[in-house]
C-alpha cells in the first residue's frame, strides 16, 4: 500500500523558537539526559523546565 503524498504542509509558518517548552517536551528532555548518564548531575531535576524551543534544538 502507498500512502498518497502530502500537499499542505502540517505547519505552515516556521518554529517560534522563542516559546517555552510543553510538559512533554520537557519530559522528552529529561528522558534523553537519563539514557545519556546526566541523571546524576544536581541540574537534572530542572534540566529542560527553562528552555526555549531553539534551546532545546541546539546539539
Amino acid at each position: 500500500e502507498k500512502l498518497p503524498e502530502v500537499t499542505k504542509s502540517l505547519r505552515p509558518f516556521g518554529a517560534n523558537e522563542d516559546k517555552s517548552l510543553s510538559e512533554f517536551q520537557v519530559e522528552l528532555i529529561q528522558l534523553a539526559s537519563q539514557l545519556n548518564g546526566d541523571h546524576v548531575l544536581n541540574s537534572y531535576p530542572d534540566i529542560g523546565k527553562t528552555m526555549s524551543v531553539g534551546e532545546a534544538n541546539r546539539p
